[in-house]
């Protein structure tokens, strides 16, 4: 029998089907044009019994996470709904970096709580160690905050794996899925990252911000957010068994030293993985002639989707409309102008959110004063 599934991991069902519908199926089909390849190497699962899966993915460089979103909706709503019949509660949940959820501006259109809403868990170990126990399959970025961050001249290459993956995979048993994201780096292609850069902006709550030609633009508080119409492919692999590259079967007796080996084993042979999966489906980064034939025709009833300016109409409106607020032209044109305006559009969006920006930044500092001894 499942495990009771714990209130703190528990979702808004009819606000994420509404998200799914309105939002980001249209982006996912018609702008990205996401290809989902061999998901049948998915090992099945009948709802929370054990084991539990760890689906790991490359991250994209210099870009709003939108290669994470669109993965999330491609392993949930289809692949697993249909091949397990797996209702929304006891779907995977998406392990997302702090910041993320930390700052307003970091949250799609300033939305607030938009990360949680939409099911992501706050990355820390403990988070990590809870949902396996619970049962539920987990999706998660070894690389972290510097797979966002590498810039364009380290595109496919992965960053340093974090042990937490193997450690939680040998600790319940729980077999790794290995994704490999291919042609995410081309949402923003030639972008590249400086630290001093990095560090001034992560003053402001922001992890990274990317150098390159779309740089500019983000003068429009839109194309903070907004990315090119790359064409998404997922590759699915099969499953590695951690416990299986090492003699010891007991997750108490590894060391740190062999969790280490382990995360590099692990992102070897997932480096492996992905420069084959580039090397057959990241020649045309973005399909212009496929792109085209959607704008024209194919993505009619969601026009929307097509255009990134309009996303965060696509986006507050969803959120206004499920949280009863008003969806008239009027008050759409309002809360969306400001994303269109350069400069003076930042200026507004900053001092309406200022108040939580504030906060966050209080909250922040306190987490991060040393201790006295």
């Amino acid at each position: 029998m499942p495990k009771t599934i714990l209130s703190t991991f528990s979702i808004d069902e009819a606000f994420v089907q509404s998200l799914s519908e309105e939002c980001i199926r249209p982006i996912f089909e018609h702008y990205f044009r996401c290809e989902i390849l061999t998901p049948e190497k998915v090992p099945l699962r009948q709802g929370l019994t054990p084991p539990p899966r760890i689906f790991i993915a490359n991250h994209s460089g210099m870009a709003f996470p939108w290669d994470a979103m669109m993965l999330g909706y491609a392993l949930c709503k289809k692949i697993l709904e249909p091949r397990e019949n797996r209702p929304l509660r006891h779907m995977p949940r998406s392990l997302s970096a702090p910041a993320l959820s930390h700052m307003p501006q970091m949250e799609p259109y300033f939305l607030p709580g938009w990360w949680h809403a939409a099911g992501c868990i706050d990355a820390t170990f403990q988070n990590f160690d809870a949902l396996l126990s619970e049962g539920y399959d987990v999706i998660i970025y070894p690389e972290g905050i510097r797979g966002i961050g590498k810039g364009f001249d380290k595109r496919y290459r992965l960053q340093w794996f974090s042990t937490s993956v193997v450690k939680m995979s040998l600790k319940h048993r729980a077999p790794i899925v290995p994704i490999c994201v291919i042609n995410g780096e081309f949402i923003n292609p030639f972008a590249y990252s400086a630290q001093w850069v990095n560090e001034l902006v992560q003053m402001l709550g922001i992890p990274y911000l990317p150098l390159g030609p779309l740089t500019p633009l983000v003068i429009f508080p839109f194309m903070f957010y907004a990315g090119m119409p790359a064409k998404l492919f997922f590759v699915f692999e099969s499953p590695v068994y951690p416990w299986e590259w090492i003699q010891k079967k007991d997750y108490a007796e590894v060391s740190e030293e062999e969790f280490r080996h382990l995360a590099f084993l692990l992102r070897r042979h997932t480096q492996r993985l992905l420069l084959k999966g580039v090397k057959q489906y990241g020649r045309n980064a973005f399909h212009f002639r496929e792109f085209i034939q959607h704008l024209l025709w194919k993505s009619q009833g969601h026009r929307r989707a097509m255009f990134p300016f309009l996303w965060p109409d696509l986006f507050l409106t969803q959120w206004h409309r499920y949280h009863k607020g008003k969806v008239d032209l009027f008050h759409r044109l309002l809360r969306t102008l400001p994303y269109w305006l350069p400069v003076f559009g930042w200026i507004y969006l900053l001092y309406q959110n200022w108040p939580r920006i504030r906060q966050k930044a209080r909250t922040i500092r306190f987490a991060l004063k040393k201790p006295r001894n």
